[in-house]
């Protein structure tokens, strides 16, 4: 009985090592929410995102998980939110993140281009 109990204590001081050590490894969005909510809807979009029942995602569980990751609060309402970027007046301002994106990209391809 005492060894069972002397594993024990052991397995939990090594599960709580293990918890402390995650929780120092947060990770931190420097961009705004509604970049945040571009990122994830890109995510959705794509169709690539599975739950635990192996189906397609959908756009609020992305979000909860990814906006928590950050440990953001996610939007109550992820839709509304999609719609007020789809509703962005400027064509060009529609998908201001998702095209910093791709221009980094472009600016690193022609940089390996280039050596």
């Amino acid at each position: 009985m005492e060894k069972i109990i002397y594993y024990y204590i052991r397995y939990r001081k090594r599960l709580v090592k293990k918890i402390k050590k995650h929780r120092r490894h947060k990770y931190r969005w420097e961009g705004t929410q509604k970049d945040l909510m571009e990122v994830v809807y890109c995510l959705y979009l794509t169709g690539n995102v599975r739950n635990s029942m192996d189906d397609t995602a959908q756009l609020s569980e992305i979000s909860d998980h990814i906006f928590k990751m950050f440990d953001l609060e996610p939007p109550s309402n992820p839709s509304r939110v999609v719609a007020g970027l789809k509703a962005r007046v400027n064509q060009i301002e529609r998908s201001v993140f998702c095209k910093a994106l791709s221009n980094l990209y472009a600016d690193l391809s022609i940089c390996k281009k280039n050596r």
